[in-house]
C-alpha cells in the first residue's frame, strides 16, 4: 500500500512542469498531502486516488467517479501558500450539490455515504488564490479514500 501511494503521489508530481513550481509550494503540498493520507489511513480509510496538480483562479478542475451505495467516502484537499480557498464540491448528474466544503481555507474536507450507487462529478475550486497571475505557487492536492 505505501509503495502504491509513494507512487501515485511521484506519477502526479512527474506530471507538473518542474519549471513552472517553486520548491517551497511542492515541499509544502506533499506534507499536507502526506498528513492527510495518513489521518484517512488511521481512521481505517483505504486510500483510492491522490492528485496534485497546478490550479489558476477560480479554474474549476472536475473529473466523474462511480460511488456505490452504502460505502463512506472522504476527501481531504489541500491548497499550497498560494491558494488562499479550496473547495470540493460533489455535483449529481442534475447538478445538485450532494455535499461540499465550501468554507474560506485551503484545506476542504468532505465526507458522503451514497443511498444509491451513482456517478458524481467531483469538482475542485481554487476559490481565492494569492495572485492570480503567479502559477508557480497555485497547486493543490486531493486525497480520496473509502471505507
Amino acid at each position: 500500500m505505501k509503495k502504491l501511494l509513494f507512487s501515485l503521489i511521484l506519477l502526479s508530481m512527474l506530471s507538473l512542469s518542474v519549471n513552472a513550481v517553486t520548491k517551497e509550494s511542492m515541499a509544502l503540498i506533499l506534507i499536507k498531502t502526506r498528513v492527510s493520507t495518513m489521518f484517512m489511513m488511521q481512521a481505517g480509510f483505504n486510500i483510492s486516488s491522490v492528485v496534485i496538480n497546478k490550479a489558476n483562479y477560480k479554474e474549476e478542475i472536475s473529473d466523474y467517479r462511480t460511488f456505490s451505495a452504502g460505502t463512506t467516502y472522504k476527501f481531504y484537499g489541500a491548497g499550497s501558500d498560494g491558494i488562499l480557498d479550496l473547495d470540493i464540491s460533489l455535483v449529481d448528474d442534475d447538478g445538485n450539490i450532494v455535499a461540499a466544503d465550501t468554507k474560506k481555507d485551503n484545506l476542504p474536507m468532505v465526507t458522503y455515504t451514497p443511498t444509491k450507487t451513482q456517478s458524481l462529478k467531483i469538482k475542485v475550486l481554487p476559490y481565492s488564490v494569492e495572485n492570480s497571475c503567479k502559477y508557480d505557487k497555485n497547486l493543490y492536492s486531493l486525497v480520496i479514500g473509502y471505507k
